[in-house]
């Protein structure tokens, strides 16, 4: 017989087990089936997951289609029944997938909260004049970011802590976008770097893939890629020109450097984040060289069995490349607990 987290939990609320004893259970099965050198992304432990999320979904749509959503206590009403129902779903029940959406929908609904508020104060208030609309979504960031901090004392969803990155990065975007009327891609590469930093602290914390740090590090990895990547790849973009190649050719190059990176931090979402711009360039270069050839499908082919091998061969392709690296090194990276010979 299978036993599911569901079956746990009962067994916790009902007294039969403690929650030590879980916790401690669940350490065991991973420690057993050598996870430590996978991505561990728990989403959905069952169907109910998915069933839950969308009995959701349809709720908080019928709440803002039922109340005029012009009022600023409407989506406020939203935060107060997405925590109440996360003290059953995320606290009692630790549903992952659907703690996740009880997340989102409270954080944007006390971010419009707080923003249609400190608008309506805001007009009150002659001394701030035109500035009022720039306050005014600072405001709504900081109490947002208040209100993160307090869910996640209470509830622990790793997603929280990229989400409080995200509005730290957003209170950044404030003033900059305010003063240059646009976002410079050196900004957005340094908040990307700040991220990343956290994710790989994160990563330092729980270098066997066990415990919640390790989610938290994959949240904002998945937040911190896009942000790195996007300007890296743009700023090649913009020189290319004509027929020129090389930086078609340096953009597939930094992708070979990306895929190393993520081999050795064990980590694949800075792979997906680049690819749309890798296939660009590989089809750019297809059509300057050949024609003949159309370079988006010889894109597609030559990325799609680049990324299968990757997958087949990740573990031995990581083994070897660790053994490269200086011990100082390893002993910050994940671990990698496959033997030798299984490579």
């Amino acid at each position: 017989m299978i036993y599911t987290d569901d079956d746990l939990e009962q067994a916790v609320a009902n007294g039969i087990l403690s929650r030590e004893q879980v916790d401690g259970f669940r350490v065991h099965i991973k420690q057993t089936q050598a996870q430590a050198q996978s991505e561990n992304m728990p989403l959905i432990t069952s169907f109910n997951d998915v069933f839950v999320v969308i009995a959701c979904g349809l709720f908080f749509w019928g709440v803002y289609g039922f109340f005029d959503t012009t009022q600023f206590w409407v989506p406020s009403l939203a935060a107060v029944l997405a925590w109440g129902l996360a003290e059953y779903f995320t606290r009692h029940r630790r549903m992952a997938l659907p703690s996740i959406l009880l997340l989102a929908v409270f954080g944007s609904a006390v971010y419009l909260t707080a923003f249609n508020l400190a608008r309506e104060i805001d007009e009150g208030l002659v001394v701030w004049g035109t500035q009022g609309s720039f306050w005014s979504y600072v405001l709504a960031t900081l109490i947002t970011m208040a209100t993160l901090f307090a869910h996640w004392w209470r509830f622990h969803v790793p997603i929280t802590i990229a989400a409080l990155a995200g509005n730290i990065v957003l209170l950044i975007i404030l003033p900059v976008f305010k003063v240059y009327d646009y976002f410079p891609m050196l900004v957005w590469f340094l908040c990307g770097l700040g991220v990343l930093v956290a994710a790989l602290y994160y990563d330092s914390l729980d270098r066997q893939r066990l415990t919640i740090d390790a989610d938290i590090a994959f949240w904002l990895h998945a937040l911190a890629a896009p942000t790195l990547v996007h300007p890296v790849f743009i700023f090649f973009i913009n020189g290319f020109s004509g027929s020129e190649m090389t930086p078609l050719l340096l953009m597939l190059g930094i992708y070979l450097l990306i895929s190393v990176f993520s081999l050795l931090i064990d980590r694949r979402v800075l792979i997906v984040s680049s690819l749309g711009y890798a296939t660009y360039a590989l089809s750019e270069l297809t059509e300057i060289s050949d024609s003949s050839l159309t370079g988006i499908t010889v894109a597609f082919i030559f990325l799609g069995i680049y990324m299968l091998l990757l997958s087949v061969f990740w573990q031995a392709l990581r083994f070897h490349a660790m053994k490269l690296c200086p011990a100082q090194l390893r002993d910050w990276l994940p671990v990698v607990s496959l033997p030798p010979s299984r490579q």
